[in-house]
């Protein structure tokens, strides 16, 4: 059974995706800064709700999301680490959405890590110059520890 070019191209997509969506998570729990920026659109908007309905975050200028990576919280005071699990896309031409779940724990001098939260991931993607970029994030937080 052989797989034409649109199937191909279609895998091929979603892998592409998904990686930027790992990237996301590296980037942002390794301090590396310029890679958390690059996933993203320029006109990026992101959005993080907590189980409350509290926004936490709302993201929409590029000075917003260095002001955000200066205010996050990493090593040696913490060591946070995100995890992307259960992707679901959609894919039409060069956007795409999504949606996944997130897990949130961390760790802090002298403790055990734990799970500090958890929730899904809505996105919104959308492809550059052959780069697929988040130009949507929503953080719906599901349940946070404290």
């Amino acid at each position: 059974m052989a797989i034409d070019e649109n199937e191909l191209q279609a895998m091929m997509d979603e892998r592409a995706i998904i990686r930027t969506m790992h990237r996301y998570c590296r980037a942002l729990d390794g301090g590396l800064d310029a890679e958390w920026l690059d996933v993203f659109t320029e006109d990026a908007v992101y959005d993080t709700v907590l189980p409350n309905g509290d926004v936490y975050a709302h993201l929409t200028t590029r000075d917003d999301f260095v002001a955000f990576l200066h205010a996050y919280p990493r090593q040696p005071v913490t060591a946070p680490k995100h995890v992307m699990v259960n992707p679901i896309l959609e894919i039409d031409g060069d956007t795409a959405r999504g949606e996944s779940t997130f897990l949130y724990l961390n760790q802090s001098p002298g403790e055990v890590p734990k799970v500090m939260a958890w929730g899904r991931y809505i996105d919104e993607f959308r492809r550059e110059g052959g780069t697929w970029r988040i130009s949507l994030r929503r953080c719906d937080t599901e349940a946070v520890d404290g």
